[in-house]
């Protein structure tokens, strides 16, 4: 027992020095702290709108959320690329391209977003019917959300590119603040119902983009950091390559997709009390997906770094995995013993069976996490055929659901199979192209 004992201690600590001594960890150890905070506070938020919403409600509230988070997948794949940009002009000390790169992604994005409008409007009457007739206010409401999301992605952008971290952080918790207090007031003060739970994102998003874009323009404009000109003016024709473009908004949107759709099905093949069961499971076991979120955000321009100057990146990899099955496993673990319990607190009697599927759900969602990871390190790399086949998934994993949607525990079941298989074959990706990963 003694022996036993001193074999575990020695593990632990093991485990201990490797983590304390990865860069990456420390690097991202604060981002994943405080994204816990907001994590928390987005849940809280959530529960909230479970508990203000009835069954019906929030069956198409969660829908409508879903699908802004499908439309609005493009936009990580914007984050990214605007990004590695600032990156380098950042690295470079042009302050002034910045200034430029900000002002030309702004007129795209706001380009972009009257397009968008102009497709809904087209399809209003087809979102209003598969989305069970809901009110044309809660399109308009979507809609909004999905621009503003837009230009809060080129202010992430611009907080990772400088590496303002702190004001990242500052403003993911004034946004997380805002929607819990909005959120009551515009559903149990005004009585709006979905239309209040929808508005409460929108403007807690719109004051935090409006706060954002003013910490920018404070720094840029008042910073005189202007050399390097030569070397930025180089390279402004290289802004992203067509195929640097469409590897990262395809493997973000099918990554989305995969991790979004099956509360999407779950409302268009079930009824309004079933799948509200589901979405109540859902709204806590995709805590599990968002964990290594702070990781990724800084693994990502670590690769690209490390691809900079030449180095090696293997151990950023394993280190990243490694973290983050430390991280998700006990969660799903917790969820699985404990799920019933967890349904009970935070939405009493309301949803009785979704604490089954809350036990399973953890694990289930459990491989996007590490699709995630390697999704990001790949992208950084510039590999193409992980992204090909990921694309594939999406198709695969609607037919499943289209022909084996038999009950609610179907729809994990193919989406932990689809992310299994997913996982499987970008491990073997990793381990053919070991030689060729630096």
């Amino acid at each position: 027992m003694l022996a036993l004992h001193l074999r575990l201690k020695n593990n632990l600590a093991n485990v201990r020095e490797y983590l304390t001594s990865s860069h990456l960890f420390r690097a991202s150890f604060l981002l994943t702290v405080m994204g816990f905070i907001v994590g928390f506070l987005g849940y809280l938020y959530q529960i909230l709108i479970g508990r203000f919403l009835n069954s019906t409600e929030l069956g198409l509230f969660s829908a409508l959320i879903s699908l802004v988070t499908i439309f609005s997948s493009p936009l990580s794949a914007i984050t990214l690329i605007i990004s590695k940009r600032i990156s380098y002009l950042y690295a470079v000390g042009d302050i002034l391209g910045i200034r430029n790169t900000g002002k030309r992604m702004a007129l795209y994005i706001s380009y972009g977003s009257l397009l968008f409008l102009i497709i809904i409007i087209s399809l209003m009457n087809e979102l209003q019917e598969n989305l069970n007739n809901t009110n044309s206010y809660h399109i308009w409401l979507f809609s909004g959300i999905v621009i503003v999301s837009a230009f809060l992605s080129l202010s992430t952008a611009f907080f990772q590119g400088l590496q303002k971290f702190n004001s990242y952080i500052s403003m993911g918790l004034v946004w997380a603040i805002l929607r819990i207090f909005s959120a009551f007031f515009l559903i149990t003060l005004c009585g709006l119902g979905v239309s209040g739970a929808l508005g409460s994102a929108l403007l807690s998003q719109l004051l935090v983009c409006l706060l954002s874009f003013y910490l920018i323009a404070r720094y840029l404009f008042q910073t005189n950091l202007i050399t390097g000109m030569s070397e930025s003016k180089k390279h402004n024709d290289q802004f992203a390559s067509s195929r640097d473009i469409f590897l990262i908004v395809a493997a973000t949107t099918s990554f989305v997709m995969m991790s979004q759709l099956d509360v999407i099905m779950a409302n268009q093949f079930f009824t309004p009390t079933i799948a509200s069961q589901y979405a109540a499971a859902a709204i806590l076991g995709k805590a599990v997906l968002y964990v290594p979120g702070g990781l990724v955000f800084a693994l990502y321009p670590m690769v690209i770094r490390n691809d900079a100057n030449q180095i090696s990146s293997r151990h950023l990899m394993k280190q990243a995995i490694t973290t983050t099955l430390l991280l998700c496993l006990p969660i799903c673990i917790f969820y699985f013993f404990f799920g019933e319990y967890l349904i009970q607190f935070f939405y009493g009697n309301k949803y009785p069976e979704a604490g089954e599927l809350l036990g399973y759900y953890g694990f289930a969602i459990l491989p996007m996490t590490l699709i995630l990871v390697m999704e990001h390190f790949l992208l950084a790399k510039g590999r193409i055929l992980f992204t090909l086949i990921f694309v594939l998934m999406v198709p695969a994993q609607i037919i499943a659901i289209l022909f084996l949607h038999n009950s609610l525990l179907s729809l994990m079941s193919i989406m932990f199979i689809t992310g299994c298989i997913a996982v499987l074959i970008g491990l073997i990706i990793l381990i053919v192209e070991n030689k060729k990963i630096k």
